[in-house]
């Protein structure tokens, strides 16, 4: 898990947990992932070949 995006800083080692999704004019749709260990969040773009589905299933208003 980066604290800067690049830096690698946070080394608590857990596992990243998708749980929720976002949308960004620029950036179109985002997954929100959660630290199951440290409880850091992280926002990660969608590839176009990303299931959907799977997408939809973790959606929840923020």
């Amino acid at each position: 898990m980066d604290i800067t995006p690049g830096d690698r800083a946070a080394n608590c080692g857990g596992a990243m947990r998708p749980v929720g999704v976002d949308h960004s004019g620029k950036k179109g749709y985002l997954l929100i992932h959660r630290c199951t260990v440290c409880g850091a969040q992280d926002r990660n773009r969608l590839a176009p070949d990303d299931d959907m589905d799977a997408v939809i299933g973790v959606q929840r208003p923020l």
